[in-house]
């Protein structure tokens, strides 16, 4: 993405797929300032393995602040610029119980979620409960998740609800 302007939600960059060695390229870029990172997707899949990890900014660093510009000249071909990627993060599984305020489980409530580690707007996925109320979400240590849950319940005349028949 453009140096001068890192911020992955206002500039989109230009993606690249590394092969099955690692190895990937990027073609008909203009002149200018890069940032290199891997997973900087803005609309990451919850199933993608590529997950496990982490963010990562050309030289290696997690932190998009440290993260070593690379410059381009008109017609220019540059390489050797190896991204080192930290430890595979563990897997985690997110487990919880969606119920009702006197305790009693909704059953089938869906569940949105998205992945806000990086603070970034992201798409939420949806998931739905099982009958007693249960859903799991799988990840990665080290994400952070920002969960909601929501009902159809049956509407019942002359009960006032402030989302009605869906409540959140």
């Amino acid at each position: 993405m453009d140096a001068d302007n890192p911020d992955p939600l206002k500039n989109w960059g230009k993606s690249a797929q590394a092969d099955d060695q690692g190895v990937y390229s990027f073609s008909a870029l203009p002149p200018g300032r890069y940032l290199m990172a891997v997973n900087l997707s803005r609309f990451p899949d919850p199933n993608d393995p590529t997950n496990a990890f982490p963010r990562t900014c050309y030289p290696g660093v997690l932190d998009i602040a440290k993260a070593e510009a690379i410059t381009l000249g008109a017609g220019e071909s540059v390489g050797g610029y190896d991204l080192q990627l930290p430890v595979r993060r563990a897997p985690s599984i997110l487990t919880g119980k969606v119920v009702w305020a006197d305790g009693t489980p909704v059953a089938n409530a869906g569940i949105s979620f998205r992945e806000v580690t990086y603070h970034d707007s992201q798409m939420n996925y949806g998931i739905q409960a099982d009958e007693s109320g249960y859903f799991t979400i799988k990840g990665y240590a080290g994400q952070t998740f920002v969960i909601e849950a929501r009902s159809n319940r049956p509407y019942s005349p002359g009960v006032t609800r402030q989302f009605e028949p869906m409540e959140r």
